[in-house]
């Protein structure tokens, strides 16, 4: 698979990197909503249909293409990134990244007393400062 480091997830805490080449592979093969591509640290990856979710839920009718719990999401569970269906690879990777360390964030300052929205608006903040 090309460009195969864009396809890894490095966990800080654990210090290892977590092959994403199956999950893209996956991904790149779906067919229907709502379908598991894999799961990270025990967070399930699930490929939505953009478009669908758009009519009900009108947040993603703005999302670039995922989200997780938190800022009016509570109907996704706490242990599922819900990423679009459709998006290249690249993409799909990097909003991989950007919900899993978002999530981190925000759970830590969630326990240090913030607010939901508060927290997502830091975290969201830091993420997209790194890149993601």
């Amino acid at each position: 698979m090309k460009h195969i480091k864009e396809y890894k997830y490095f966990n800080p805490e654990e210090g290892f990197y977590v092959d994403l080449s199956d999950i893209v592979q996956r991904y790149e093969g779906v067919k229907g909503d709502n379908v598991e591509v894999g799961i990270i640290d025990n967070i399930k990856i699930i490929a939505v249909n953009k478009e669908k979710l758009g009519i009900h839920r009108k947040e993603w009718r703005k999302y670039i293409g995922s989200h997780h719990w938190g800022k009016k999401t509570s109907y996704i569970p706490e242990d599922e990134i819900w990423i679009s269906s459709g998006l290249d690879s690249k993409k799909f990777v990097r909003l991989i990244h950007h919900e899993l360390i978002e999530r981190e964030f925000m759970k830590k300052l969630i326990n240090q007393g913030m607010s939901t929205l508060d927290a997502w608006k830091t975290a969201h903040y830091m993420v997209k400062s790194m890149g993601y």
